[in-house]
């Protein structure tokens, strides 16, 4: 009997190694897609909408090791993608810090708190990153996860996902960009959208339209989508001025400031110095600021401020 139970505890030990080892994805000389994905990360600013990379030996090889295995590492990355935790991992996550520190130190408490999964979520999106439109055969899987995302960190993965496949992912992001209920998923599609540079210039109409939205964050992001895509200026400079304009008397601190980004994106220097009478505090201070940088003669003249 006792070497019945080794037997069986030593055949499921395999089978939980199998599986973890499986779910590593392809290898490539000799390291797995999420090893790779780990060495890109290293050497990548951890923001998806800033280009922070450091072109080191260690990220050539893992663009190389990514791009090689191609759409065999695709089946993975939608996997991983979904993961939501349990809720009593996020439940036990929340409250880790109130626990004294010598139950936290424990491996046991360690092992609950690491989750493998959730770092191949994160990891998921770096490799679309890295296959770009190489990858554009999971457009329509991800856009089914989108409509579906059971959490807002999985909804901002995928539509970050969404935004690395290449000009043809557009109108699923203008989509959640002009439908969607929530926000949240307007926001993340505003700033998906402008990662995608001139791929994007379709999509100025309606970030313009965006910028007449209720919800202060989604105008906010709008405007500065627009200043980070620094495309038709002829549009977009007289847009922000307007919706500047159509708020004067419903100041919002985050309007403003997204506005005044997207101007200072623009060089707008005529529409930014007309702020300079504005009635609220913050709002001079900071347009000053932008005008020291981009535009300090106007400050030196007679009747700068």
């Amino acid at each position: 009997m006792i070497l019945l139970i080794c037997v069986c505890l030593a055949v499921m030990v395999s089978l939980v190694i199998w599986l973890s080892e499986r779910d590593k994805g392809p290898v490539y000389q000799g390291k797995s897609l999420s090893e790779w994905l780990v060495i890109y990360d290293a050497n990548v600013g951890r923001s998806f909408y800033e280009n922070d990379t450091r072109e080191t030996p260690g990220y050539y090889q893992a663009v190389e090791a990514i791009t090689s295995m191609g759409t065999n590492a695709v089946p993975f990355l939608l996997n991983w993608i979904q993961y939501v935790p349990p809720k009593w991992k996020v439940r036990f996550l929340s409250g880790t810090w109130k626990l004294p520190m010598f139950i936290r130190n424990t491996a046991f408490a360690r092992w609950l708190v690491d989750d493998q999964k959730l770092v191949n979520a994160g990891l998921a999106v770096s490799g679309f990153r890295v296959l770009g439109p190489q990858a554009g055969s999971a457009l329509a899987d991800l856009t089914a996860l989108l409509k579906s995302a059971r959490s807002g960190e999985t909804a901002a993965r995928e539509i970050e996902a969404i935004a690395c496949l290449g000009s043809n992912a557009l109108p699923a992001l203008l989509t959640v960009l002009t439908n969607s209920a929530d926000p949240y998923f307007s926001f993340n599609a505003a700033m998906a959208i402008g990662s995608m540079g001139t791929n994007a210039r379709p999509a100025i109409p309606v970030l313009i339209e965006c910028l007449q939205r209720d919800n202060p964050t989604v105008v906010c992001y709008a405007a500065i989508t627009l200043g980070k895509l620094h495309l038709e200026p002829d549009l977009v400079v007289p847009a922000l001025a307007k919706a500047l304009q159509s708020r004067s008397d419903n100041f919002n601190w985050k309007v403003h400031m997204g506005i005044i980004t997207g101007l200072e994106s623009y060089r707008a220097v005529g529409e930014l110095e007309k702020m300079l009478d504005d009635p609220h505090d913050i709002v001079r201070s900071y347009v000053t600021n932008v005008l020291r940088i981009i535009a300090p003669e106007v400050l030196a003249a007679p009747d700068g401020n």
